[in-house]
């Protein structure tokens, strides 16, 4: 039997976050993925699984620019100390959940600077 998961971000959005993990546990899954779990304080997250029986599988490292709005934060020599950060959140998160697979989408090219930058 193959072992799926639900990826939250994209279902149950008539739901407040936590209570899409809620549904997950309701429905017997028991792996989850959230791109943007930074919402929830970490501990309160892991919290939140345990009580559900439920493993966070998979999170993305948070590179929104609301400043540009644009998801190229990785891309931006101009803004590595902010995506260095990001990185550093996404690995508290990561070990503190006991989560293998951390992703990092780059978002669409910048015009203004040269891949060596």
């Amino acid at each position: 039997m193959p072992k799926l998961n639900l990826n939250l971000q994209f279902l149950f959005t008539e739901y407040e976050v936590k209570e899409r993990y809620k549904k997950a546990a309701e429905l017997g899954f028991k792996f989850v993925e959230l791109q943007n779990p930074y919402g929830i304080d970490v501990n309160e997250l892991q919290a939140l699984l345990d009580d559900l029986g439920l493993e966070q599988i998979l999170i993305n490292i948070d590179v929104s620019d609301k400043e540009l709005k644009s998801m190229n934060l990785a891309l931006n020599p101009l803004k590595r100390d902010k995506f260095k950060e990001r990185v550093e959140k996404s690995v508290q998160y990561a070990e503190t959940l006991s989560v293998r697979v951390v992703n990092c989408t780059p978002g669409p090219a910048l015009n203004d600077f040269e891949y060596a930058e």
